[in-house]
């Protein structure tokens, strides 16, 4: 297409065609982009500044006033403002929701329930399926519980109950029936000779204000045992207890066993059972 420059059919246009002079003329000349060799001259014909010729807009120097919230901004220059603007109230700036605004006050599980006072029970093991002890072993595993870490709290309890039956044909002492707590033995009892044995064992192992300092104490329920470790001969209802620094934060393990110096003795758990109670 020709050029609507200086030349004769720019001329007849004019002349035949007189409104469209008025179209034509800013195309002329300088007004042409195509007949431009200055870009700055033609972004100034085209009424452009100075932000034509950036590659990106610079927020702090290039833009002016805030974005409404009608277009996708916040309507604000500043984080008070902001909030203000979308609506949000004072539990925007909180990390946990106090329990005066309907939180729990806390970030876990755990603070949660200390921080509402809840003491909770759960149930970590109970089986009346029947473990013996192997004759031909000296000693032996009857059963290991793993205690969740943290499932006591600071001041929080386990209670531990275990019903041990058979038959020591040896000498008194010759065997011992024992439970350990995260390594340490608790109290140890050990059958009279020639005799058979029922041992109905209560344990209460509680936290004393710290998830590492505890207290424990043993309960039995039968006469003919000899106790072992830290108190004299029991009779039934006897009972024994001991400081303990068992760290409940972490996982740990409730091991009953039994030893014995003659094969022929006999020894099975006949039920098990471990609660923990946790308290802030």
């Amino acid at each position: 297409m020709p050029r609507y420059g200086n030349n004769s059919f720019s001329g007849i246009i004019s002349t035949e065609f007189p409104f469209a002079k008025s179209l034509l003329e800013p195309l002329r000349g300088s007004g042409n982009l195509d007949e431009l060799n200055d870009a700055a001259a033609a972004r100034s014909n085209l009424g452009l500044g100075a932000l034509a010729t950036l590659s990106s807009v610079s927020l702090s120097s290039h833009v002016t006033g805030t974005l409404p919230v009608a277009n996708g901004g916040t309507g604000a220059a500043n984080a008070p403002d902001a909030r203000t603007a979308l609506g949000l109230g004072s539990l925007a700036t909180l990390s946990t929701a106090p329990i005066a605004n309907g939180g729990t006050g806390s970030s876990n599980a755990s603070d949660a329930r200390a921080a509402l006072g809840v003491l909770a029970s759960k149930l970590i093991h109970s089986s009346a399926v029947k473990s013996s002890r192997p004759a031909s072993v000296s000693i032996a595993t009857l059963a290991t519980v793993t205690v969740p870490g943290g499932s006591l709290g600071p001041n929080g309890w386990l209670e531990i109950r275990a019903l041990i039956t058979g038959l020591n044909t040896a000498t008194a002492g010759s065997r011992t029936v024992l439970i350990s707590i995260g390594g340490t033995t608790t109290k140890q009892h050990q059958p009279v000779a020639n005799a058979n044995f029922n041992l109905s064992q209560d344990i209460l192992f509680h936290n004393r204000n710290s998830e590492a300092s505890n207290i424990v104490q043993s309960r039995i329920d039968r006469a003919d045992f000899v106790w072992g470790a830290f108190v004299g001969v029991g009779a039934s209802g006897d009972s024994g207890s001991m400081a303990m620094t068992v760290n409940t934060a972490n996982n740990f393990d409730i091991v009953v066993s039994s030893t014995s110096i003659d094969a022929s003795d006999t020894c099975h758990l006949q039920f098990l059972q471990v609660i923990a109670h946790y308290a802030p």
